[in-house]
Formats: structure tokens, sequence, C-alpha cells
């Protein structure tokens, strides 16, 4: 679930292993990972299309009633899983999965190059990925991007569901 998560969010993977669930406004449909968890040192909104709010609905099932999305089975929920543990599930699962080894960041790199190639402008995926900007625009550019980077995340929403639905592409099945 959390390699789901990831996927359609396109968040790191140490993002979403620590992540909270007060990081989420369900009713509004963001999550705001905190300065303290990102790479850049800056707090950022993350949309979470439909694809996103039901393995949100998931997860929530197997957390209980944990503080993190992902506790840790050896911590009995007050710790969440380590980031390393998304990799290390993959390893676990090449069999299944039937695929030439990958890592999680894989899954952000294909999200984002998949985006681009349907038309999302690399600008809002550089937004969406959380990517620091450099030289004047970053100190002068304080906009947002949410409304762009929300039509964006929807339409990737679609994409990923004609792949999952066998519409477009081959597609890698992924086991809770």
């Amino acid at each position: 679930l959390a390699l789901r998560l990831l996927l359609v969010v396109l968040q790191r993977k140490s993002e979403v292993a620590l992540a909270e669930w007060t990081e989420f406004e369900l009713n509004s449909n963001w999550w705001t990972i905190p300065k303290s968890k990102t790479k850049n040192g800056l707090s950022h909104r993350a949309y979470l299309p439909s694809m996103a709010k039901n393995l949100l609905k998931e997860i929530k099932q197997l957390s209980g009633d944990s503080k993190y999305l992902f506790p840790s089975p050896r911590g009995k929920g007050h710790k969440p899983i380590s980031p390393r543990s998304l990799s290390q599930a993959l390893l676990n699962n090449l069999d299944t999965l039937e695929t030439e080894p990958f890592t999680p960041h894989d899954l952000r790199r294909s999200a984002s190059s998949h985006m681009t190639g349907n038309g999302i402008p690399r600008e809002t995926v550089k937004k969406i990925l959380n990517h620091v900007e450099s030289g004047a625009t970053k100190i002068y550019d304080r906009y947002s991007y949410d409304q762009e980077k929300k039509n964006a995340l929807n339409k990737w929403d679609r994409i990923l569901k004609k792949i999952v639905t066998g519409e477009v592409g081959k597609v890698i099945r992924m086991n809770g």
C-alpha cells in the first residue's frame, strides 16, 4: 500500500513511510508534508486524487489507531516503518512482480516521465515532486501551484486507472 501511494502521489519513500494521519486534510484532499520530513526542508502540499483517497481508506483499516499510516510491526504502532522497508519489500517480491529489479524511486521517476509524456508541463511535475528551484524565480515566485498540481494529479489518476484496468500498456500487479 505504501508503494501504491508513492506511485499515485509521487512523493518520496521517506515522506510516505513516515506519514502521520494529522498531515492529511481528507475533506479538501491535501497532504501537507512538514518541512522536517522533506528533502529540501520546505513544507509541501501534495494533492490526493481519488486513487489516493481509496488507498488511504484501506491503509486506515490496517493502521488502526496508530498516528502513522504505516506503523512498524516492531514498534507496536508507536513508530513508523523505516523508509528502507519499502525498498526491501520490492526486493523480497521480485519473483511475484515478474520484472527486473527496481526501486521505489523508479516508481516516482516513471510516473513523472509518464506525466510529462502525457502533456503535463514539466514545471507542474517539478512542483508535485517538490524539487528545489534555483535562481531568481525561486526568490520571486511564491505561487503555490495548488490548482496545477490538483489538475495534473487528477489526470495522472485517470492514466493510472487506464493502466490498472488494462486499457493502456503493460501492467505489473502490485499486491497489498
